[in-house]
């Protein structure tokens, strides 16, 4: 074993590896059954306006979502808006509630503690694997713009736009490890990244700091820094979770974290 190796460094070069036939989509015929459908264009139409509109506050946790109303807010038929809610059901934005009816997820208390116990050991396993294998140039200038689009919501006081970046960040570092396996938890992520992070939206403290947080998991992804890239993502995790659940129960969990300190 390598100097390097020994004490967590990934080798300087990353490997190419080819890309996953599962990861494009496509089955072969030995390639077993799959969880993931092609929806129609309209219903794939129908959950980008249905998510941007979770995403945004305009439709709350636990909103039941009555089809005949949204179906004309929308303007669409409610053929595909039925395939657009079985869609967002399966990625986990919408559960179904006894009477049939969808709802949009409410996750809080223990749920969000769940929800982010699973986050910091996938997360962390990412940024490992992200600093072992080693980003290409391009990815690394996609996360730094990123990066760089958190700091301007920062300053403009954008919170929704903030969390958009927040999310796009963790999505863009799961999806390019190009992992079959990791995938599966695609769903998971976006929805702990955004939706659920509008709990987080009066905390500008927390929001600077987890910009920071940000940066320092990609500056150790980038050094090939295996053990410290899988510590700060897992950290990160950690204190979002801290200031949702405080945010959940505001006099429950005491007087709140001072700023700055990491929490």
């Amino acid at each position: 074993m390598s100097a390097s190796q020994s004490d967590g460094h990934a080798p300087a070069t990353s490997r190419a590896r080819p890309p996953s036939s599962l990861s494009q989509r496509e089955l072969t015929p030995d390639s077993g059954p799959t969880l993931i459908e092609r929806p129609s264009r309209l219903a794939a139409a129908v959950v980008d306006q249905l998510r941007t509109l979770i995403f945004q506050g305009q439709l709350l946790p636990g909103t039941i979502l009555r089809q005949e109303d949204l179906a004309g807010r929308l303007g669409v038929s409610r053929t595909p808006l039925r395939e657009a809610l079985r869609l967002l059901e399966a990625e986990g934005l919408l559960e179904s509630t006894a009477s049939g009816a969808s709802r949009v997820v409410d996750l809080t208390g223990p749920a969000a503690e769940e929800a982010m116990e699973v986050r910091e050991v996938i997360d962390g396993l990412v940024a490992r694997l992200a600093a072992q294998r080693g980003l290409a140039q391009v990815q690394v200038r996609q996360l730094g713009r990123l990066l760089d689009n958190m700091d301007r919501a920062n300053r403009a006081g954008d919170k929704k736009a903030y969390l958009a970046a927040n999310a796009s960040f963790h999505l863009s570092l799961l999806s390019g490890l190009d992992h079959r396996w990791l995938d599966q938890f695609i769903p998971l992520v976006r929805v702990s990244s955004q939706a659920t992070y509008l709990h987080l939206q009066s905390q500008t403290d927390r929001l600077l700091l987890s910009a920071t947080e940000h940066r320092d998991i990609l500056a150790a992804i980038v050094a090939g820094q295996v053990d410290l890239a899988e510590r700060e993502a897992r950290a990160h995790v950690r204190n979002a979770l801290k200031h949702w659940v405080a945010d959940d129960h505001p006099r429950s969990q005491g007087p709140p974290a001072a700023p700055g300190s990491g929490a």
